[in-house]
């Protein structure tokens, strides 16, 4: 096993935005595939994560990374508040497709219990055993094609909430299909794992 430690926290703002480590990792490992690189450690604001090449085909390359653990999840009437590194507001709709996630997230995230720290809000319809979540995330202010951290508290709200039961669970957000793999016990998820394709777009070079 070959590992190389970076360290990528000054891309991360935690009281800025929910900027999606996991993402930067996924695409950054693009790069790492070229140099033959499978297996990287990383420090971000909320601690030590591992990413793990699987396979690499035809320009895309199958990562999990691995997540913040989750041992505290706030039930509200219309929603699951808990923290996967970034904090989640977690609501299940039925015709999520159709619903305004801007004008709705944005309450949400403004609303008088979350404004000062701010929340990222997730929609997430199930249907049969696939979640179908959509996002307004924090600091974007505004709709993403997917968040992984987003992706991974709603796999582990809809676990502990009884909706899905078994794993790993399969999760299709508008930029692609994903999955949340965890330990669930005494109400602790660990060995939390997202996994997911990342595709090199293109490459190109500049002068410094």
């Amino acid at each position: 096993m070959q590992i190389s430690k970076w360290n990528i926290s000054m891309l991360m703002e935690k009281s800025e935005a929910c900027v999606e480590m996991e993402h930067v990792v996924r695409c950054f490992f693009i790069i790492c595939t070229e140099q033959k690189i499978k297996n990287v450690i990383f420090n971000a604001y909320d601690g030590i994560h591992e990413a793990t090449v699987h396979t690499v085909k035809n320009e895309t390359a199958v990562i999990s990374v691995s997540m913040a653990e989750v041992d505290k999840l706030l039930y509200l009437k219309e929603a699951v508040v808990l923290n996967t590194g970034s904090p989640h507001y977690v609501s299940f709709v039925k015709n999520v497709t159709e619903m305004d996630v801007v004008a709705q997230g944005r309450a949400i995230r403004n609303s008088k219990s979350f404004k000062r720290e701010g929340i990222n809000v997730n929609f997430v319809e199930i249907k049969k055993d696939t979640l179908h979540i959509r996002t307004y995330e924090r600091g974007v202010e505004d709709e993403t094609l997917a968040c992984g951290t987003g992706i991974t508290a709603a796999a582990i709200a809809a676990f502990h909430s009884g909706l899905i039961n078994k794993t790993p669970v399969k999760v299709t957000a508008q930029g692609g299909h994903l999955t949340v793999n965890f330990t669930a016990g005494n109400n602790q998820f660990t060995d939390v794992v997202l996994q997911g394709p990342a595709v090199k777009v293109y490459s190109g070079e500049f002068k410094m």
